[in-house]
């Protein structure tokens, strides 16, 4: 399970507030790369398009030799089976991929779940999932309707993952379809209860599509009884869903009783509100005039704000930006000011102490803090 654990968060470089402690709810944890297997090797292209029947006649033997159990000759076939797919005609490319996904036979490679740049695998468990990301490349309209088809029930969780992070490339995040899609992806019992790295990895389609359903549910999964490895994923999903879609996602949170029994995860979800955002700012007032601040919570409240704390990795579907160091720093100096304005007034007492021990920090940080250019 900590495989799981570690491979759905990828090689991701992790950026924290200096001095601070990143807490339950921003903890990172990283991946030696030998922990990762080398990509697929990618063979020299043909000087010419392969004919049709020698193209059939190639990835029969590549499939027998992926097939035989062989890792070092399977590994080698995955590399010459993509490039050679890849330098046919598209086609005959998807007609080879289409012919062999209707069959439904599922080909082990001795390979793990790995996402490389713009979201394609490196290597997947399955040739199915490998092929899939393929079709992708050759014909899109192709692999939108495999897609679609393998969505229609449970499957595989690998291919699910590569078939999302598919219709999430050709809709709109609020499409009714894929967040019904991505719904289903996180209430299917099975998957949730013995998680591969590819549903892990998957869980990135609820950080693109961001409904409230979705993030109710990422909510109930967190705190849910499942494995380590499923609680972390949605809350890792939840912590990203934070940065981009802070308002509506942490006002289901704030109305709720969802991880309450987490008071520092759900304090460094709430931290990471912005008060140069009216709409930050107005829910962070609201949760501070709370009359009776769970302590444990406005304590892990005081020690993440405000938190920036980010990730960078090779995702399916989302992409990371780094903040850049000047709109942190002017993010503090803002932080610093509204705090100023608003402590000592009487309805923000309750969080009195936390507000002061925020700007505090704040202040020493901004001390030696680079000016920032207007």
């Amino acid at each position: 399970m900590l495989v799981s654990t570690l491979l759905v968060v990828g090689l991701a470089l992790v950026f924290m507030q200096p001095g601070e402690d990143p807490g339950i709810g921003t903890d990172r944890i990283s991946v030696e790369s030998d922990h990762v297997p080398a990509s697929i090797p990618i063979s020299e292209k043909p000087e010419r398009p392969p004919t049709p029947s020698e193209l059939v006649q190639r990835v029969q033997s590549l499939i027998e030799t992926i097939s035989s159990g062989d890792n070092s000759a399977r590994h080698l076939a995955l590399g010459d089976l993509s490039e050679t797919l890849r330098a046919a005609s598209p086609e005959d490319a998807t007609e080879h991929i289409q012919s062999f996904l209707a069959t439904g036979v599922h080909i082990p490679t001795g390979q793990q779940f790995v996402v490389g740049g713009n979201g394609h695998l490196r290597s997947s468990p399955g040739l199915r999932s490998l092929l899939l990301d393929v079709l992708e490349t050759v014909d899109p309209d192709a692999a939108t309707t495999e897609a679609r088809r393998i969505l229609e029930g449970p499957t595989r969780p690998d291919e699910w993952a590569v078939s999302l992070r598919i219709v999430c490339r050709r809709m709109q995040p609020d499409d009714a379809y894929l967040q019904d899609r991505v719904m289903r992806l996180l209430t299917v019992e099975d998957w949730l209860d013995t998680p591969t790295v590819g549903y892990l990895q998957a869980f990135d389609a609820s950080v693109h599509t961001a409904g409230s359903e979705i993030v109710d549910r990422l909510l109930e999964i967190s705190d849910g009884p499942y494995p380590p490895a499923t609680r972390y994923a949605a809350r890792l999903a939840l912590e990203r869903t934070m940065e981009g879609a802070y308002a509506p996602a942490i006002r289901q949170l704030t109305q709720s009783d969802h991880l309450s029994s987490q008071p520092k995860f759900r304090a460094s979800l709430i931290a990471r509100g912005d008060v140069r955002i009216e709409s930050d700012r107005s829910i962070l007032e609201e949760y501070l005039r709370m009359p009776d601040p769970d302590p444990a919570e406005i304590e892990a409240f005081a020690r993440y704000f405000p938190n920036y704390n980010q990730q960078v990795s090779d995702n399916l579907i989302t992409t990371d930006h780094l903040t850049p160091i000047d709109d942190r720093i002017d993010q503090d100096r803002a932080t610093q000011s509204w705090i100023h304005e608003i402590r000592d007034r009487p309805e923000f007492a309750p969080a009195r102490t936390a507000l002061k021990r925020v700007e505090k920090r704040l202040a020493r940080y901004l001390v030696s803090a680079p000016v920032v250019s207007p």
